[in-house]
């Protein structure tokens, strides 16, 4: 039987790949618009040039997107951490040591 521990990694690794293909990509069109930008031209409709500004437009879109949703998760995250607070403990609850005294009495 496996523990819940072990359900709460198996959640991580669609995050996980996630994450690794958002860097992957950017540090591959990066890379690919370095390499390329002092290519020989054909014209008009060079593909290399195509890639190249699909790659920057792809750049561009995912920080223009990072930038406006980022606000947004913060702030969910602090909505969802003020909620999420730990209660302090009641002095009417048992504490484990409590109740193992109690058991030995």
């Amino acid at each position: 039987m496996q523990s819940r521990a072990g359900h709460k990694y198996l959640r991580r690794i669609p995050a996980l790949l996630l994450a690794v293909f958002l860097v992957l990509v950017v540090c591959t069109a990066g890379a690919y618009s370095a390499v390329n930008i002092h290519h020989h031209c054909i014209g008009e409709h060079c593909p290399v040039c195509l890639n190249i500004h699909v790659l920057l437009a792809l750049l561009n879109g995912f920080t223009q997107g990072l930038i406006k949703i980022l606000p947004v998760c913060l702030a969910a995250l602090v909505v969802l951490r003020a909620f999420a607070a730990p209660q302090p403990r009641k002095a009417w609850q048992p504490t484990p040591v409590l109740l193992f005294d109690r058991m030995n009495d």
